[in-house]
């Protein structure tokens, strides 16, 4: 950061808080935990506390601060690759057993080469060449010229 940055940030102000909600996150939190219902505790903070709420307004409180404060929650982690065990010659599956050769999904393995088996898989679908794939022919032919309505041919070798 520059010195001009540092400067600012060091002589400005707290800002305040946005959300009249924030002075009673813990509250907030605990009658979650407790499993209360939004509708519920938009009750006890109107009734005891004096704040207007409401149980969508609540939902977007705690959803937002959840995110916050957990970044690696939400988060889907795939598991380390590991490279996938090699069978003896005898236990090698089909007429190929190529070792090279991606697994079947359908095979029954333990998880741990299952979990390999799909990544061969994937990886084997990314290697393949694509075909490109030609529109489909129309049955219907029309005709335009410029300035006339847009005509319907009923016979394909005629242009008129």
């Amino acid at each position: 950061m520059d010195q001009q940055t540092e400067d600012f940030l060091k002589n400005a102000p707290e800002h305040p808080m946005r959300s009249r909600l924030e002075p009673h996150r813990e509250l907030i939190r605990e009658l979650r935990r407790k499993r209360y219902p939004y509708r519920k505790i938009a009750v006890i903070l109107r009734e005891r506390f004096d704040v207007q709420t409401s149980k969508s307004a609540l939902h977007d409180f705690v959803k937002v601060r959840a995110r916050h404060s957990d970044p690696q929650r939400n988060q889907l982690t795939l598991p380390p690759r590991t490279p996938p065990p090699t069978p003896p010659k005898s236990a090698q599956r089909g007429p190929s057993a190529d070792p090279d050769e991606p697994a079947t999904m359908g095979s029954s393995s333990p998880s741990s080469s299952s979990q390999t088996d799909v990544y061969d898989h994937f990886e084997e679908l990314k290697r393949r060449k694509r075909t490109p794939v030609s529109p489909p022919k129309s049955k219907f032919n029309f005709h335009y010229e410029e300035g006339e309505p847009l005509r319907l041919i009923s016979d394909p070798t005629k242009n008129k």
